[in-house]
């Protein structure tokens, strides 16, 4: 099975590094920002927080890069994106990883085997179009490509209305982990894995 991609969606590329750290700071609502800001070069002043993110998001490696993503465009500029992969089981010292992120690391693992959506993310001017909706069709096509069998994504628990949408369309928790309090952000309560099986309906449009 191959995925086929309309017009106006592409893999994303390292130029659109900086389009990718705005929207995985707005699905992170927020809590992306604070970590770039706790990075050693944004501290030593060398670079600010958002030029930190664009960084990670233009690397070759690791998860928050443009190889993981995919990006909607309207009008010539980035609208939406989708950014996932295959979540390997790893060996991870959870203790050596940054408190604020702990809790979604463990979770991430917890869904090892999955096609993991780490953000789907819309430009607030541009929601209710049904880009959202698109991508996580695409996520599916992905993920039957890949030969998973599941698509998993997290949900803070202070958003029910995304996770009201999430039931709604199949996923189902199976595991919770509370979130630090972290001053300046929302009260994320607790970060909630939502799994369900690869749907080819979803994936509809995108499969030959």
């Amino acid at each position: 099975m191959a995925v086929t991609l309309p017009n106006h969606i592409r893999p994303a590329s390292r130029d659109d590094a900086a389009a990718l750290a705005f929207l995985i700071n707005e699905a992170g609502e927020g809590l992306p920002m604070h970590f770039w800001a706790q990075s050693d070069p944004v501290k030593a002043g060398e670079m600010d927080a958002w030029e930190y993110g664009a960084s990670r998001a233009a690397r070759d490696e690791g998860d928050f890069s443009w190889r993981n993503a995919w990006v909607v465009e309207k009008d010539g500029e980035v609208a939406a994106m989708l950014l996932g992969f295959v979540i390997e089981a790893a060996d991870i010292d959870l203790e050596e990883i940054p408190e604020i992120v702990r809790p979604l690391v463990k979770l991430e693992q917890e869904a090892a085997g999955s096609w993991y959506i780490n953000a789907i993310a819309v430009r607030p001017e541009l929601r209710g179009a049904g880009m959202g909706s698109e991508l996580l069709g695409l996520a599916h096509a992905l993920a039957i490509e890949a030969g998973c069998t599941e698509v998993s994504l997290q949900n803070f628990t202070h958003n029910a209305d995304a996770r009201r949408l999430y039931h709604r369309i199949g996923f189902e928790e199976r595991f919770r982990e509370p979130m630090p309090r972290i001053e300046g952000l929302p009260d994320f309560g607790e970060s909630i894995l939502h799994v369900m099986p690869v749907n080819r309906e979803l994936a509809g449009r995108f499969v030959d």
